[in-house]
């Protein structure tokens, strides 16, 4: 597994398997350091928020270690799978991406991975609403699962 962080294209070689797009909406949770009300989207395969491989529900988060998604996620994906969350700034900056990798966690949670595959955890400071991500609530998620 491996992780490229910040600024980085999709690979010619990858299969992306399904999108996820939210056009703002999403809430910072300083009290829980995470990101919710990440429902409120559409996956291209669907054009709901339940996609052929996984679904974001009221309880799903973006966290410091994982994107965490619905306990209810349809599943089937192909085990080498990753996902990548991409957040581009309405205020213009940079888009910032991550990619994780799935655990058994009955509510299909996506660990950050590192380049050498090992776990990767960002601070409150960089995901936070206004932190040096510059994150904010009117900000483009992108969720993508593909395989390598």
């Amino acid at each position: 597994m491996s992780t490229r962080f910040l600024y980085f294209p999709a690979v010619a070689s990858e299969t992306v398997l399904d999108t996820y797009t939210q056009i703002g909406q999403w809430i910072w949770r300083s009290t829980n350091v995470w990101w919710n009300n990440i429902d409120e989207g559409t996956w291209s395969s669907t054009g709901t928020n339940v996609g052929t491989y996984l679904a974001l529900d009221s309880g799903s988060q973006i966290r410091t270690d994982n994107l965490t998604f619905s306990a209810n996620d349809p599943g089937g994906y192909p085990a080498t799978a990753r996902i990548r969350l991409t957040v581009t700034p309405s205020s213009g900056g940079p888009a910032h991406a991550v990619e994780g990798a799935a655990t058994s966690a009955t509510d299909s949670r996506w660990y950050w991975r590192d380049a050498a595959g090992g776990l990767l955890v960002l601070t409150e400071a960089q995901i936070e609403d206004g932190g040096t991500f510059s994150w904010d609530s009117s900000d483009t998620i992108k969720i993508e699962i593909f395989t390598p």
